[in-house]
């Protein structure tokens, strides 16, 4: 699913193909053969409010929806498959359950309806227009410059926020990927990216190398069993803690201890 919203996103902002390959992977049914892209001022919206989103549209419309943040801009880009031209209603019913849900905040943009996937760009596009009208913003060399670097201080201040986060809950035993991104109202994507492009690792090698680092820790100056040292490092399973030990370590927790 990331690498698909990836392409997807790339498509849009940078105008790169989406080969047809790429459209099998999505697993569309034929007959959803129109396209139209929403873009939505705000934050993201937390994980579980976009799957109870994208499931309310796919029963009503027999469409499908991509939902996902734009962090550069501060909004969400949806993307949607449907099997009409009818991009009103499906407007209607997204405005209508932001209402529903308390999110009058977001104001919706939606782009015009394509009949092509290679068209999505252009619905994107009209969604920028539509937005650039409305809000009439006439911005210089020196407020676009001076936008760019807030935006790339905003990045770096929410990897040291999400860092500094990890630093307290690693050993959460209940700590997950969306529960990190919706405590910083971004999508699970976006944290993705964040973790591979300026950490270097995914989120879960992140996590699992502090809490293995803590359990190393504590099997040299404690007392604490083996079972206690999983719990304590956040594992709740002391079988899955021995393997990841071992397949990092070269071996058993219990001969670390020993040794």
């Amino acid at each position: 699913d990331m690498l698909i919203m990836d392409l997807l996103l790339k498509h849009l902002i940078h105008g790169v193909p989406i080969s047809q390959k790429i459209v099998n992977r999505l697993g569309m049914d034929q007959n959803m053969d129109h396209f139209c892209v929403f873009v939505m001022d705000g934050a993201m919206l937390p994980v579980s409010e976009v799957e109870a989103l994208e499931s309310r549209i796919q029963k009503q419309f027999a469409a499908r929806l991509f939902v996902t943040d734009w962090q550069a801009e501060n909004k969400c880009i949806l993307i949607l498959f449907m099997t009409g031209p009818d991009g009103d209603s499906v407007e209607n019913a997204l405005t209508g359950w932001l209402q529903e849900n308390n999110r009058a905040e977001h104001c919706l943009t939606r782009g015009c309806v394509v009949n092509n996937i290679d068209g999505i760009r252009s619905s994107f596009l009209d969604c920028l227009e539509k937005m650039n009208a409305r809000t009439q913003l006439k911005r210089t060399i020196k407020d676009e410059i001076q936008s760019l670097d807030a935006k790339d201080n905003q990045q770096k201040m929410l990897e040291k926020q999400i860092l500094k986060y990890l630093e307290i809950h690693f050993r959460d035993e209940d700590l997950s990927q969306v529960k990190v991104a919706d405590e910083f109202r971004i999508s699970t994507y976006s944290l993705s990216r964040l973790f591979k492009n300026q950490i270097g690792i995914g989120f879960r090698e992140y996590v699992n190398s502090m809490r293995l680092e803590y359990a190393k820790t504590l099997l040299l100056t404690s007392s604490y069993s083996i079972r206690e040292v999983a719990e304590k490092s956040g594992y709740t399973s002391e079988s899955y803690f021995g393997r990841i030990f071992k397949a990092t370590y070269g071996v058993s927790p219990s001969v670390f201890k020993d040794q």
